[in-house]
């Protein structure tokens, strides 16, 4: 029988492993942070890329058609 490939080995270990669930607390607090916050794209960006600013990020989203 030939040996398992790296992806079944890794197939095999997940579907033994068990699944590790987030407190209660802990995703409380994490779904109250998701809802303080609105998506913006831009934000986003801006956040990501300390030196981009709005002007900027809009001038290129503009241009590749966001």
């Amino acid at each position: 029988m030939r040996p398992l490939s790296k992806q079944k080995q890794h197939d095999e270990m997940l579907v033994s492993s068990k699944i590790k669930l987030a407190p209660v607390k802990r995703m409380k607090k994490l779904l109250q942070e998701s809802q303080n916050k609105s998506y913006d794209p831009i934000e986003n960006a801006m956040n990501r890329h300390p030196g981009l600013t709005r002007e900027l990020a809009e001038k290129m989203a503009k241009a590749f058609g966001f």
